[in-house]
């Protein structure tokens, strides 16, 4: 009995951490990517956890040689240029966004990168818009590009880093909100999207 609690509780964690994803940020409305590229990503500490959100709003129709054409979906082909212990996940499993019906989606970068990691990066996404064209939808490849830097940072700046995302709630494993209880694992939701598992000891 002890195994079965013992494994389903452990795919409980799994499941809610396989279905956590990122929460695009709602002041965005106007089409692009946010943080935009001119901003640029913030640096990501060697030896720490980094997890960054990018905000993509979809743009459902566009003006090209005089014509108005729609663009009926988005995809996330692919993010390139970054260190092997950084990857990328899409808020849903298809990488596809649908600018009419939900243009809001993100991006989020997660990992922790290493020593050997130290230098800049030059991060590619890889997406495409298909557009309807004389009645059929037409694939149109297109790129954002992000520098990206990992630094080795001291100790304090680790802290400042991790202490600009809130807290927004707190859950049991069973997705119920609920406050601190020790010795308890508990799942953390934080404003830039990122999730933890914490177990307070007592």
């Amino acid at each position: 009995m002890k195994r079965f609690l013992l494994a389903f509780s452990t795919l409980l964690v799994a499941t809610q951490f396989a279905s956590a994803q990122c929460t695009p940020d709602s002041q965005f409305t106007t089409p692009g990517f946010y943080p935009d590229s001119a901003t640029g990503l913030p640096n990501a500490c060697a030896d720490a956890f980094y997890d960054q959100v990018i905000t993509v709003v979809g743009i459902s129709d566009t003006v090209v040689a005089g014509f108005t054409v729609s663009v009926d979906s988005i995809t996330i082909d692919n993010v390139t240029g970054l260190p092997g212990t950084l990857s990328y996940a899409c808020e849903n499993a298809s990488c596809v966004i649908y600018p009419a019906t939900n243009p809001s989606s993100c991006i989020q970068i997660s990992g922790t990168p290493v020593i050997g990691d130290v230098g800049p990066y030059t991060m590619v996404i890889e997406y495409t818009a298909y557009v309807t064209v004389f009645g059929s939808p037409t694939p149109v490849p297109l790129t954002e590009d992000y520098t990206l830097e990992v630094i080795t940072c001291s100790a304090n700046l680790m802290e400042q880093t991790m202490s600009e995302k809130t807290l927004i709630k707190i859950t049991d494993m069973m997705g119920r909100e609920t406050l601190p209880t020790a010795n308890t694992p508990l799942i953390y939701y934080y404003s830039d999207g990122s999730i933890e598992r914490i177990v307070q000891v007592k």
